[in-house]
C-alpha cells in the first residue's frame, strides 16, 4: 500500500522525499561517526591510563616484595634473638621477636627448626608451597613467594612470605623464620593508596580471583570479563603487562578500560593483576557531546532542506509539470505542442532537447515502420529457407526435388517467377529443369537452355558467386526472357554442393529492389540446402542402379549355378508320406508343379493340394507339392503364410548349402593345385619336373593320358 502510494505522487514530492531521506541518511553516518570517532579517543585514553596505572601496580609490588625482604631482615637481627634460640629459650624468643615486629609490618610470623617442626605458628603446617620455602631456607637460601591458604570458608587466601635461615655465630643454622602478608582488600587499598576513585585492582591466581576491590564490579561479571579477556591474561602470564585492546561496557553501559599486570616474586610470575579503570565523568561528557552533536546537526539539515526544497520546486517541479502537460497531449496525437524555455540551465537545455525530439518523433516512427516491414521480410525469408531445407532433405528422386522446390520458393516468397537450372553432362549448357507457372512449364517443355557463362545463370554458374540484378534493365548480363515480361529484379544463386556447381536458381521478383544483402544470404543458404539435396538425390539413384545390377548378376550366376545342378542332379527331391517316410521321387514332374514353377507364384491344385515355389534370390529353383487329407479341410490363410516363411527358409538353407560346397569344391582345387606344384619343384632336373608334372596332372585328373612336350626352336620361330 505504501509502495504504490509512494508511486502516484508527483515528481517533485519524489524528489523532495529523496533529498530528505538522503540528508538522513548522511545525518545517520555522520552521527555513527562522530560517536566512533569519540569512543576510539576513549579508547585510547583508556588503554594509555590501564598501562600506566598497571606499571604503577607493577612496580608498587616490587616495593612491597622487598620491603618484607628487608624487613624480615631485620627481625632477624634483633639482639638476643638468635641467642635466644640457641638457648632454647622459646618463651624468650617469641618475646623479642614480638618486640622487634611490633613497628614492621607483618600479617603473620612463624618458626621452624631443622627438624621441620613449627617452633611458632603453624597454621600453615603442611601446605606444600611454604614447605618448599622452608627447605630452601634450611639449605641457606633467603627465599621468597607465595602462599595459597584455603580457608575454612572455602575461599582461598593468597599470601606473600619469606623465608630466612637463623644461624649462630657459627654460621650454624638453628631454624627458620617465616614473616608474610595476607594479599586481601586491605592490602590492594595500601596497594593502591593514590588511586583516585575510578581504578581499581583485582588478584588472580591459577585463572580465579582471589582478592578485589572492585567497587562496582562483582566476582561473577569481572569472572566473564576474564573470559572474554583471556588473550591479554595469557600475554601478562609470560611477563608482559597487557592492554584489552577495546573497552569493556558494564550493564549500566559505563565504559572501562582493563590491564593485567604480571606479580613477580623471587624472580617468578607467581599470579596476576587485574586493572580497571572506570569513566564516569568521560561517559556523561561522550553523551552530552553525541546530544549536541545530534542537536546540531539536525537543525543544520532542516534549514538546508527547507532551502532546497524551495529552490527544487521553483527550479525542477514547475517545468517538469508543464512537460508532462505537453507530453500528455503529444500522447494524444497532438505533435504541435512545444515546450516554453525561460532558462538556460539543465531544465531549459532539457526543454530544447524535448521540442528537437517531438520534431525528430515523425521521422523515426516512418523508420520504424519501414525497419519492421524489412524484420518481417527477412523473417519470411528465413522461416522458407528452414522450411525448404527440411522438406528437401526428405526427397529422393530429382525430378520430384526440382518441381517441389520451385513451387515451395515461389509461394512462401511470394515470388513472380523461379526456375532451376542444371549443368548438362557436357558443361556447355546451362538446361531448365523446373519453372513456375505457365511460363516456367512451357520454356521446360521445349528444352530451354542457356550457353554455360550466359546471363546471371551463367554467370553465376561460372563465378560460383550470387549475382544480383536490382533492375534488370540497367544490368549487362541479364538475359531478357520474352516468356518474363513482368520481371524487374533478379538474383541468380549458385547450387554448390560438395566443391562443384550443379547449376543455379534463378529468383525473379516483378519489384524493383526486392533483394538485399540480408535477403541474398538466405537465398544462397536455401541453394545450398537445395543443392545438398540434388546431389544426395543423385547418389541415392546412382546406388540404386549398382545394388540393381549387382542383384540382377549375382541372380544371374545364382541362377546358372542352379541350372548346372538341376542338368546334373535331375531327380533331386524327396517326398514325405503321412506315415513320415522319406524317400526320393520321380525326375518326371507332375503339371501342377510345372505350373507352379512356370508361374513362380502358389497354385491350388484343389482344396487339398497347393504348389508353393522354392526361390533363391527371386529365382525359382524347385517346387514343394503339399497335400492335407480330405478329412483336414482346405488351406487356410495362417497355414499357408507359415508355409511361405518355411519354405523361405528352406531356400535360404539351401542357398548357404549351395555356397559351402562351392566352397569346399574351390579348397579341393587350391589344395590339389598346391600338391601338384609342389611335387614338380621338388627336383632341379628337367627330365624329372616334366615325368613328375606329367604323371601328377594324370592322376589329379583321372584322365586317361597327358602329354607334356617342349617344342624344338624352328616349330618356335615366326614362319612355323
Amino acid at each position: 500500500m505504501l509502495s504504490k502510494f509512494f508511486r502516484n505522487l508527483s515528481l517533485g514530492v519524489k524528489l523532495n522525499v529523496a533529498i530528505v531521506l538522503v540528508f538522513a541518511i548522511l545525518l545517520a553516518i555522520l552521527s555513527v561517526i562522530v560517536t566512533r570517532g569519540i569512543d576510539h579517543l576513549i579508547a585510547q585514553m583508556g588503554q594509555q591510563r590501564a598501562a600506566q596505572e598497571a606499571a604503577v601496580i607493577q612496580s608498587r609490588f616490587s616495593e612491597t616484595e622487598q620491603l618484607l625482604s628487608t624487613n624480615a631482615k631485620l627481625l632477624v637481627n634483633t639482639p638476643g634473638l638468635i641467642e635466644a634460640l640457641a638457648d632454647e629459650e622459646i618463651t624468650r624468643f617469641r618475646t623479642l621477636l614480638a618486640a622487634g615486629a611490633a613497628p614492621l609490618e607483618f600479617d603473620y610470623l612463624e618458626l621452624v627448626n631443622t627438624e621441620g617442626d613449627y617452633l611458632i605458628g603453624g597454621e600453615h603446617e603442611g601446605n606444600p608451597q611454604e614447605a618448599e620455602l622452608v627447605a630452601l631456607a634450611l639449605l641457606g637460601i633467603d627465599a621468597q613467594g607465595i602462599i595459597v591458604q584455603e580457608m575454612e570458608t572455602g575461599e582461598q587466601e593468597f599470601q606473600m612470605a619469606v623465608a630466612l635461615p637463623l644461624r649462630d655465630v657459627t654460621s650454624k643454622i638453628l631454624g627458620v623464620l617465616i614473616a608474610g602478608r595476607v594479599v586481601d582488600e586491605k592490602f590492594l587499598t595500601e596497594i593502591n593508596f593514590a588511586r583516585i576513585e575510578n581504578v581499581s585492582l583485582g588478584l588472580i591466581y591459577a585463572g580465579q580471583i582471589v582478592t578485589q576491590d572492585y567497587s562496582e564490579v562483582g566476582t561473577g561479571e569481572l569472572a566473564s570479563l576474564l573470559e572474554e579477556t583471556s588473550a591479554a591474561y595469557e600475554q601478562a602470564l609470560g611477563g608482559q603487562i597487557a592492554v584489552v585492546d577495546h573497552l569493556l561496557f558494564s550493564p549500566a553501559g559505563m565504559p572501562r578500560a582493563l590491564a593485567y599486570t604480571p606479580l613477580i616474586m623471587g624472580g617468578e610470575i607467581r599470579a596476576v593483576i587485574g586493572v580497571v579503570v572506570q569513566y564516569r565523568d568521560l561517559f556523561v561528557f561522550q553523551r552530552q557531546l553525541l546530544k549536541n552533536t545530534a542537536i546540531a546537526f539536525l537543525l543544520t539539515v532542516v534549514v538546508v532542506i527547507g532551502v532546497i526544497i524551495w529552490i527544487n520546486w521553483r527550479s525542477i517541479t514547475v517545468p517538469l509539470e508543464r512537460f508532462s502537460a505537453v507530453a500528455r497531449q503529444m500522447a494524444e496525437g497532438d505533435y504541435s505542442q512545444r515546450v516554453e524555455v525561460t532558462t538556460g540551465d539543465e531544465v531549459g537545455q532539457l526543454g530544447r532537447t524535448f521540442n528537437d525530439m517531438v520534431d525528430r518523433l515523425q521521422q523515426t516512427l516512418t523508420d520504424i515502420e519501414r525497419r519492421s516491414r524489412d524484420l518481417e521480410l527477412r523473417s519470411a525469408y528465413l522461416e522458407a529457407s528452414a522450411d525448404v531445407g527440411r522438406e528437401v532433405a526428405l526427397i529422393l528422386d530429382t525430378e520430384m526435388l526440382v518441381e517441389q522446390v520451385v513451387d515451395m520458393i515461389k509461394e512462401r516468397l511470394d515470388m513472380y517467377y523461379v526456375g532451376l537450372f542444371l549443368v548438362d553432362e557436357t558443361g556447355e549448357w546451362n538446361v531448365l529443369r523446373a519453372g513456375t507457372g505457365r511460363a516456367g512449364r512451357q520454356m521446360v517443355a521445349r528444352g530451354h537452355r542457356l550457353k554455360a557463362g550466359e546471363g546471371m545463370v551463367g554467370w553465376s554458374i561460372a563465378n560460383v558467386e550470387a549475382r544480383i540484378a536490382l533492375d534488370v534493365g540497367e544490368d549487362a548480363v541479364h538475359f531478357s526472357n520474352p516468356d518474363l515480361p513482368d520481371t524487374r529484379s533478379e538474383a541468380a544463386l549458385p547450387l554448390r554442393s560438395r566443391g562443384r556447381v550443379l547449376g543455379a536458381l534463378t529468383v525473379q521478383s516483378d519489384r524493383e529492389a526486392a533483394f538485399d544483402h540480408d535477403a541474398v544470404v538466405v537465398l544462397q543458404t536455401m541453394a545450398d540446402h537445395v543443392a545438398v539435396a540434388l546431389d544426395n538425390a543423385d547418389l541415392f539413384a546412382r546406388s540404386q542402379r549398382a545394388l540393381e545390377a549387382e542383384r540382377r548378376a549375382y541372380g544371374e550366376v545364382s541362377r546358372d549355378t542352379w541350372l548346372r545342378m538341376a542338368h546334373l542332379h535331375p531327380d533331386l527331391g524327396y517326398l514325405c508320406d503321412i506315415q513320415g517316410n522319406v524317400a526320393p521321387v520321380t525326375p518326371e514332374w507332375r503339371p501342377e508343379m510345372v505350373q507352379v514353377g512356370t508361374a513362380g507364384q502358389i497354385v491350388h491344385v484343389d482344396d487339398c493340394t497347393m504348389g508353393v515355389p522354392l526361390k533363391i534370390r527371386d529365382q525359382v529353383v524347385g517346387v514343394v507339392r503339399l497335400r492335407k487329407s480330405e478329412g483336414d479341410g482346405e488351406w487356410r490363410d495362417q497355414e499357408v503364410s507359415l508355409m511361405e516363411a518355411l519354405i523361405d527358409q528352406l531356400g535360404r538353407a539351401l542357398e548357404g548349402a549351395q555356397l559351402y560346397q562351392d566352397t569346399q569344391r574351390r579348397a579341393v582345387r587350391e589344395q590339389l593345385a598346391a600338391h601338384v606344384t609342389a611335387q614338380m619343384r621338388q627336383s632341379l632336373d628337367l627330365e624329372t619336373v616334366l615325368r613328375t608334372a606329367a604323371s601328377e596332372m594324370r592322376q589329379a585328373l583321372g584322365l586317361e593320358g597327358v602329354i607334356v612336350q617342349l617344342a624344338r626352336p624352328e616349330e618356335m620361330s615366326d614362319d612355323a
